[in-house]
């Protein structure tokens, strides 16, 4: 199954660790990669646009060329909606997209031709196997698109910590009023560098080469299921046609257009990465969180996961989760990695956080996560929620 190593800023509580910690043994009920993927965690007190947003993802991305991304992704495949999806999509080394080649969401869109690199977070590309060569049909292998240095960090997670969060992980209690859910937030930033995000939310470029040809680059995996009324009625001889036009209604589809399972969202009131926001969510990846309100990963939910290249239990989810044992499963967790059980138990208990650890054992924490995050890569893609 899929391990989450996480560090922290110092400004992280020990009940906001635990809820990671939960979180990721949730993905990991789920998920049966057998992979590492390495999350920092930070906090601030403002967030998005007028600071309403209620926690952050910045995934780190890793470009791969198209033709290669096939390969892997055929080599992973496991269920029937990852042959349905590789039924679907364009074969060959260049794929065609609908896009608002002007920049302007109220002119048509153009279809680009002959786009050949695609990006995937660094999380995605190890779930498809990107850590080992590949090896080709003819039995030569390809290296080019290897993911380098896998141990580095994959991704950031911001919460907005001006927020009065509800900390019941087990879910024993109802919430109370004006309080947001912890773990569905972190659930949610999770998935989003597990690989769920458009190229619609800042890195989908347009541009003109030299010979005077229009080519597109930033589109991700989540984008080639992507579709609409538009852009199925293209009649392209190298297959469907996702749309990444800005602002336009689309849907989700594993059959290349020909099925609706689910509607995305548009990119202009909510961010395109997420289901379409209805009065209920629908899934984990809804744009949005209110007061008193808990979501849980849905069906819907993995068959998105499963198809953007991981390997997904599905009877998990049939079965149901043990909470309470998950939650316990946290709290060693944190309780491992800092080592003093009965502060953290108490400081966990009591709800004073780091006041009940000590300043000398909430240093030597802190001073090991400094040296484990070391320096590198940091902002190459925003997620606001």
């Amino acid at each position: 199954m899929a391990q989450f190593n996480f560090t922290y800023d110092s400004n992280v509580s020990l009940k906001q660790r635990v809820g990671f910690q939960m979180a990721a043994a949730i993905w990991s009920s789920f998920l049966q990669d057998n992979v590492s993927i390495n999350l920092h965690i930070g906090a601030t007190e403002e967030l998005g646009e007028n600071g309403q947003a209620v926690g952050g993802a910045i995934p780190i991305f890793h470009e791969a060329h198209y033709g290669i991304y096939q390969d892997y992704l055929e080599q992973d495949a496991t269920s029937s909606e990852d042959a349905s999806v590789l039924d679907a999509i364009q074969e060959g080394n260049t794929i065609d997209i609908l896009v608002d080649t002007d920049g302007n969401p109220h002119t048509a869109s153009e279809l680009v031709d002959g786009n050949t690199e695609i990006m995937l977070t660094r999380a995605q590309a190890k779930a498809l196997g990107m850590e080992e060569t590949l090896v080709l049909e003819n039995g030569s292998t390809w290296d080019r698109d290897v993911l380098q240095n896998p141990n580095r960090l994959d991704g950031h997670i911001i919460i907005n910590s001006s927020y009065s969060w509800n900390y019941d992980f087990a879910r024993d209690e109802a919430a109370p009023k004006g309080t947001l859910d912890f773990l569905t937030m972190a659930l949610h930033e999770i998935g989003h560098n597990l690989g769920f995000v458009s190229g619609l939310d800042g890195l989908l470029k347009t541009f003109e080469l030299h010979s005077g040809e229009t080519r597109s680059e930033g589109f991700t995996p989540l984008d080639l299921m992507r579709f609409s009324e538009t852009s199925t009625s293209i009649d392209n001889p190298d297959g469907s046609v996702s749309d990444l036009s800005f602002g336009g209604a689309a849907y989700f589809s594993l059959d290349g257009g020909a099925t609706m399972s689910a509607e995305f969202e548009e990119g202009n009131d909510y961010q395109a990465s997420h289901w379409q926001r209805f009065q209920y969510a629908i899934g984990i990846m809804d744009p949005t969180l209110g007061y008193q309100e808990r979501t849980d990963i849905s069906h819907l939910d993995l068959q998105a996961f499963d198809v953007l290249g991981w390997d997904v239990d599905y009877a998990a989810l049939q079965h149901g989760l043990d909470f309470h044992a998950l939650y316990d499963q946290a709290k060693q967790a944190v309780i491992l990695e800092l080592g003093d059980v009965e502060a953290v138990e108490v400081a966990l208990t009591s709800g004073q956080d780091w006041q009940m650890l000590g300043y000398e054992a909430w240093f030597a924490a802190f001073k090991q996560q400094i040296i484990e995050q070391g320096w590198g890569t940091w902002f190459q893609g925003f997620e606001s929620h």
